[in-house]
């Protein structure tokens, strides 16, 4: 029997694509801002992140991984919170990977990990987020395609336009003055909003998540206003989720096939 050496094409992943997107906006936004302090946080806390994922799915499947899910969990989580302490960054990073393997209902994790990260530290130490990733508008185009590739355009565009109208009508002022190029709710809606195991499904339960977490943005700002309201909005959700998804399924049984397909391309982040 004739051996195939015909070279095959590296296959090419959504978590590829996020990597590679979140690591440009980083190199992007340091230029911008004229400031290298955050070199370190790019560094410690996506490795400390990836070598915790690591070790823990090595106890749990006995099986030696770098595993590119909590690579992007510690890239976000560098991405969004100010120059801190490495302390700060740590207790980020440990509070997400755990909430990922420890919050679990039928074998997915709950919460966002990188948001129930960074949410627990601003409770914990006061550490306000400050987004700093999204002084690029290269957000635009790069989440642009991954909402794309991800068929989460319902999800992130339903958020995108409650959050503008409130903002709108909160500032007296028309959508088109107020928030239209707000680049900190871009880049949550097409970064954090869409992980594909933590976000809706169907396009029903996608549009009523993104219509829950624009009017929650509010509410929290409203209640705790020292508090991320974006990232506190997105866990309040994603507790409705699994319900959303159950509840408001499409007729023709689309949502069980999409949620395996995306659940095979794209781990959760």
């Amino acid at each position: 029997m004739e051996k195939d050496f015909s070279l095959r094409r590296p296959t090419v992943t959504i978590k590829s694509y996020m990597i590679v997107f979140l690591v440009v906006l980083a190199a992007a936004a340091m230029l911008i801002i004229n400031s290298y302090v955050f070199g370190i946080q790019l560094v410690f806390a996506p490795v400390l992140a990836m070598l915790l994922d690591a070790i823990i799915n090595a106890v749990k499947i006995k099986k030696i991984t770098l595993p590119s899910s909590g690579l992007i969990t510690g890239l976000l989580i560098a991405l969004i919170l100010p120059p801190s302490e490495l302390y700060i960054q740590a207790a980020a990073v440990v509070a997400a990977i755990l909430s990922k393997h420890i919050i679990r209902i039928h074998g997915k994790h709950v919460f966002n990990p990188a948001g129930f990260g960074i949410v627990l530290v601003g409770f914990a130490a006061g550490v306000t987020a400050s987004w700093w990733a999204s002084t690029t508008l290269l957000v635009i185009p790069l989440g642009l395609f991954l909402i794309w590739k991800l068929r989460k355009f319902v999800l992130a565009l339903s958020f995108l336009i409650v959050y503008h109208i409130i903002s709108a009508a909160q500032a007296y002022q028309s959508i088109t003055n107020a928030t239209v190029l707000d680049t900190t709710a871009i880049f949550f809606a097409f970064f954090m909003l869409i992980e594909p195991l933590t976000s809706a499904i169907p396009r029903r339960a996608q549009l009523a998540e993104g219509i829950l977490v624009g009017v929650l943005v509010f509410a929290v700002n409203a209640s705790l206003p020292r508090v991320d309201l974006f990232l506190l909005a997105l866990l309040i959700a994603n507790i409705f989720v699994p319900i959303f998804n159950k509840k408001l399924r499409s007729r023709t049984g689309q949502p069980a096939a999409q949620s395996s397909n995306q659940n095979k391309v794209n781990p959760s982040a």
